[in-house]
């Protein structure tokens, strides 16, 4: 590889800001994209997040927040109070998307630390 590796993290469904942070950094096909987790709760957008995130194709660590939702998704834990307006949030998007067929919804194949696609 020679590229860059391109570390970011926190996004914390902040679409806006991640659009921006990419434009500055500008990665190419070259560099490896490295997303390290928390890309969900706290911000207005988290659909929006993960939509990018995937589209990007680019590696994905499942961050604590991450993590808070797919617990709750097993019926292994109470969803804490961000993960429920996140949850709200991108059931609200979902609804307007016209249809991209569950294609913003948290699972393990963007969080497992596994590649991020849209498939």
């Amino acid at each position: 590889m020679s590229g860059n590796t391109i570390l970011i993290g926190d996004v914390h469904g902040c679409s806006a800001e991640l659009t921006a942070l990419l434009d500055l950094v500008a990665p190419d096909s070259s560099d490896r994209l490295v997303f390290l987790g928390d890309l969900i709760n706290k911000g207005p957008d988290p659909a929006g997040v993960v939509s990018i995130v995937r589209s990007l194709g680019c590696t994905c660590l499942r961050g604590n927040h991450e993590n808070d939702h797919l617990l709750w998704n097993a019926g292994k834990a109470n969803p804490k109070l961000d993960s429920r307006l996140t949850r709200q949030l991108m059931s609200e998007q979902r609804r307007r998307s016209d249809g991209q067929n569950g294609r913003c919804s948290i699972d393990h194949d963007c969080y497992g630390g596994h590649r991020a696609s849209g498939q």
